[in-house]
């Protein structure tokens, strides 16, 4: 998508907003913008009303992250990345591990494809808790379009991590401690929890001096240790880097904590747009805005089922209203002056079908029956020049008895196989439709067949379950050309 997108992040009394503007090849930061209320800690709906007028700011294509933690977090894999599959069959795979129906909940996913497989990271909320988040920011004239996870929007900055990775990203902010894990394929994981505000107020740390340690953050390098250490058993890995952001990590104290108190690398997130002093406060703003400016299949997003996005912008609808009416009105009166016209042509057309019929019954006698003579004759000539056309290649090259034989003697012996049809697509490309009994031999042999050497290029197309059991296929084999 392009046009102007908008991020917002609700923090304790502080509204952050950041907007962007994505074009057809770049994106750019237009604008970031800091609200806090004029009496009280909590922001009224009025005073965000008349701040976004007084702002000029967009009333769509906005992006908010859900204030609470999701009620679970889970991680399905599966052997093919395939969004429309994974949508087919993750909600199954959802039922087998949940305790609960996930029919009762608000789901959606984040696809992080790998190199062989893929992954989904699965966010559940409690449907009233969503229904009544969404009615607090309509108070406010903010319908978002999208509404995700605040650690998951960090994925849009994945070429802004450092390639030090894996890499822990922890959002610090009063009251919350959010997680973002990248690997070299971008996010991996996520998790956040609540943290008790009275130890980590920046002024706390600021009367610590030299000690930082009394400022009674125990519990926080609590957390990040136990993270950190989670994530490197379930990545099989060591977290290489650590990065801090949020308001909290405005205080080069608080970093100094924790890379003392951990013994690792950390160092504070630097977005370049946004620059040292503005990423603290910005990054989450920022990330939901590029986060919600990509939206698509596989992206995370509760604007679902009951909580659908629709959008208001009856204006634009409106100053349609008269042209549609108006173009109507000239469509009917084009159609009933060649109304006549066109009987006329149907006739003389009914006329000329039924003379190719006749020409195609005389050609083809032995066919009984022909629904639509002119596209069945089209199609015979079609298939006799494409089999001239791989008959040709073919006799300039390998017989189709050479090409079968070396597709025989590559696969390996053992594998129960079958083999459902072989078909020439043209003179340089093969087919094989087939079944075994498992994804793994169905890599055994196109493992086999593009080492073999006898073919320039082997690809596996599809692969799924049989409808007897076992594991169906599709492989196209592209010939090594002769000369």
């Amino acid at each position: 998508m392009y046009g102007k997108f908008l991020g917002i992040d609700f923090k304790e009394d502080t509204v952050y907003l950041t907007l962007i503007k994505r074009g057809l090849r770049q994106t750019s930061l237009l604008r970031t913008l800091e609200f806090k209320p004029t009496a009280s800690k909590e922001v009224s709906s009025d005073e965000i009303k008349d701040f976004f007028l007084q702002e000029d700011l967009p009333g769509n294509n906005i992006c908010v992250s859900v204030q609470k933690p999701p009620v679970t977090i889970r991680v399905l894999q599966f052997p093919f990345s395939d969004i429309k599959k994974i949508e087919q069959v993750y909600k199954f795979e959802l039922d087998n591990l949940s305790t609960f129906n996930p029919d009762d909940k608000i789901h959606s996913y984040h696809l992080a494809k790998l190199t062989k497989k893929s992954e989904v990271i699965i966010c559940m909320y409690e449907k009233d808790e969503v229904s009544g988040y969404l009615k607090e920011l309509n108070s406010t004239d903010i319908d978002p379009k999208v509404l995700t996870y605040g650690p998951l929007a960090y994925a849009s900055i994945n070429d802004q991590i450092p390639d030090k990775r894996p890499a822990l990203l922890i959002d610090i902010e009063p009251g919350e401690i959010s997680f973002s894990v990248f690997d070299e394929m971008g996010l991996r994981r996520v998790r956040s929890s609540s943290i008790d505000n009275t130890n980590l107020q920046e002024s706390k740390l600021e009367d610590a001096g030299e000690d930082a340690s009394t400022v009674g953050s125990d519990f926080l390098i609590s957390e990040i240790k136990k993270t950190a250490k989670f994530f490197e058993v379930e990545l099989k890995t060591e977290i290489k880097s650590m990065l801090i952001t949020g308001s909290l990590s405005a205080n080069q104290k608080l970093v100094d904590l924790v890379k003392q108190e951990l013994n690792r690398e950390v160092n504070r997130l630097v977005i370049p747009d946004l620059g040292i002093e503005r990423t603290p406060y910005f990054s989450k703003s920022y990330a939901l805005a590029l986060y919600g400016s990509d939206i698509s299949r596989g992206m995370f997003n509760l604007r679902k089922d009951q909580f659908k996005y629709v959008s208001k912008d009856t204006k634009l609808r409106k100053a349609f209203y008269v042209p549609a009416a108006l173009l109507g009105l000239l469509l009917l009166l084009f159609f009933y002056q060649t109304g006549s016209r066109y009987f006329e042509l149907k006739d003389q057309s009914n006329r000329l079908q039924s003379e190719i019929k006749k020409v195609a019954n005389e050609t083809f006698p032995d066919v009984k029956v022909i629904p639509r003579p002119v596209e069945f004759m089209n199609s015979e000539v079609n298939k006799l020049r494409k089999d001239l056309d791989i008959l040709e290649g073919i006799g300039r090259g390998q017989t189709p008895l050479d090409i079968l034989r070396d597709i025989s003697l590559s696969i390996p012996e053992g594998l129960r196989l079958t083999i459902d049809e072989v078909r020439f697509d043209s003179n340089k490309t093969v087919k094989l439709l087939g079944r075994c009994e498992s994804y793994q031999e169905v890599a055994e042999i196109e493992k086999a067949l593009d080492g073999s050497g006898m073919f320039e290029k082997v690809v596996r197309n599809s692969t799924g379950n049989a409808v007897n059991g076992g594991t169906k296929f599709e492989i196209s084999i592209l010939l090594k050309t002769s000369g």
